[in-house]
């Protein structure tokens, strides 16, 4: 089924509705067609001039950023240079360009958590607190009327897709017996009844909870596993706390750790380029506080709950002396680094909706996306490059298993993709439908899967494993690229695997890779079972 920018919206805003933004800021879909169809979706930090050419040459359709391209009103577009000569370019390309902000900072799982789990941090039952509280999700009651029989299956859709939570409880409904009464009527095809016959059913009066921000999804839901033609069924406001979101969390360390410990942690998992400390290295940090982006405005606030440590992209010289004042220390990671890792959370959210509803789309990271300081040290020569993120926990070299294959060649394609760390654990496995395309092309994007995995995975030494001979003699340089519509893909091959610390891409027999040969089989059986527009 194909993909809209509008359908991508809705994704990114069931996540982190526009509402949740700080009135001054300009989240949402800042240049293209909502109805336009999307293959493919690139997702970066930024729409820079490297993001927006490396979305071109990967042939995307939409761009996907944190930080807005257009933040104030613009009274006219000047194609020459700056923004205007972005806009043009992604305009002329056809590329839609979508920024979540402030909105994502603060949605759950968004850019403020991910920050705080990159530091360890650990809350209470009240869950993670805000430095910076703005904005609440306000609560709904969902009362929908069920035929008898079918209770069970309506309560798990809705709560899977985010209704009947109740602090550490999920799946909380109310189901109470009755008798419903409706009359079909001219052209209506009941699942009970007959038409202009009033129908008397034993239905289910089912009450649960849900978030706002869940409400189009757990709709949708809803209306999925309802067997009734037309669902009857009522929304109502609460006036109960909803979940508070905001800026900045706080929280305590698993272990106490010291504060040069806590600063190398953070380079660590953020992959940042250096840091910056103000405090004693020795001083032992049991509290913490995390503020993503330009976080200086929060020392106050961290320092008035405890924390012996803020760690924030940037912060300005007035704002570390007060935090001096305060007894507290500083960490200072970098603005980019302390937000990269949305990327592979939009990334994640994104291809597991499209996975789940079989649709035909792909969410990628930029590859070309950079840290845009280079750090010099005193003799002026380049620092040692900063450690990938997570590598630490992921030394020896991956394995991923890819395959593609299309019958008809052009035809119905699809590809797997089996990813073994070293011990030989399966961590992810996967196949995904391609739509009408060649064997090649196929057995490419399995491969620009693996590396996009392996990288959202903090590996740094990757070996893949294929059947396509001309795929990996295309990687190794040993066979030219002769199809002009192969180009785009090599090079974002090349350009991804060019950012582990090494790689091979190794051509094996067929019979050694019967396990991705199978899980392409399987997806295009079951996209021939769904049949054509499915």
């Amino acid at each position: 089924m194909p993909v809209t920018v509008k359908d991508i919206v809705g994704i990114m805003e069931d996540w982190a509705p526009v509402r949740y933004a700080v009135p001054e800021d300009n989240p949402g879909l800042q240049a293209g067609d909502p109805s336009a169809v999307v293959r493919s979706a690139l997702v970066a930090v930024d729409a820079s001039s490297a993001v927006v050419d490396e979305a071109i040459g990967v042939g995307a359709q939409m761009l996907i950023t944190h930080h807005p391209l257009i933040f104030n009103p613009l009274r006219s577009i000047n194609t020459g240079g700056g923004e205007g000569r972005l806009l043009g370019r992604l305009i002329t390309a056809g590329i839609s360009l979508y920024a979540a902000h402030t909105n994502l900072d603060v949605a759950e799982g968004g850019v403020e958590d991910l920050l705080a789990a990159a530091a360890g941090l650990q809350f209470g039952d009240c869950g993670p607190g805000a430095l910076e509280p703005f904005g609440e999700d306000a609560l709904l009651k969902l009362v929908v009327f069920v035929p008898e029989g079918h209770e069970d299956e309506v309560r798990d859709a809705v709560c899977a897709a985010g209704a009947g939570w109740i602090g550490r409880y999920s799946d909380c409904a109310f189901m109470t017996e009755g008798t419903g009464t409706f009359k079909p009527l001219e052209g209506a095809q009941p699942f009970l009844g007959e038409v202009g016959r009033v129908e008397r059913a034993r239905e289910f009066r089912l009450e649960t909870i849900l978030p706002e921000s869940r409400k189009s999804a757990v709709l949708r839901a809803l209306l999925k596993a309802h067997p009734y033609e037309e669902a009857a069924f009522d929304l109502y406001p609460l006036r109960n706390m909803g979940r508070s979101g905001g800026f900045g969390r706080v929280g305590v360390l698993a272990q106490p750790v010291t504060l040069g410990g806590l600063a190398a942690r953070m380079r660590s998992a953020l992959g940042a380029a250096c840091v910056k400390v103000s405090g004693d290295l020795s001083r032992e940090i049991r509290t913490a506080a995390t503020a993503a982006g330009s976080g200086g405005r929060n020392v106050a606030a961290a320092a008035k709950a405890g924390a012996e440590a803020l760690v924030t992209g940037e912060i300005r010289h007035a704002q570390v002396l007060q935090a001096v004042s305060l007894g507290m220390s500083v960490v200072e990671v970098g603005h980019f680094a302390s937000e990269r890792a949305i990327v592979g959370a939009i990334v994640e959210r994104l291809n597991g909706a499209f996975a789940s509803a079989n649709l035909c789309c792909r969410a990628i990271a930029a590859a070309s996306e950079r840290e845009p300081f280079t750090i010099l040290d005193r003799d002026g020569d380049r620092c040692p490059p900063p450690a990938r993120p997570d590598q630490s926990a992921r030394p020896g070299v991956f394995t991923a298993f890819v395959d593609g294959g299309s019958r008809g060649n052009p035809g119905p394609a699809g590809y797997s993709v089996i990813l073994m760390d070293p011990a030989g654990n399966k961590i992810l496995e996967e196949g995904h439908y391609l739509g009408e395309t060649t064997n090649n092309v196929a057995e490419y994007n399995g491969l620009i899967r693996a590396a996009e995995a392996a990288q959202a995975k903090g590996v740094r030494r990757l070996l893949v494993k294929t059947d396509s001979e001309l795929v990996a003699r295309q990687l190794s340089g040993e066979y030219k690229i002769k199809n002009a519509g192969l180009a785009p893909l090599f090079q974002r091959a090349r350009m991804l695997l060019g950012g582990f610390d090494s790689w091979e891409v190794r051509h094996i027999p067929r019979e050694e890779n019967s396990r991705a040969d199978g899980i392409v089989n399987r997806v295009l059986d079951e996209a021939a079972k769904a049949g054509p527009g499915a």
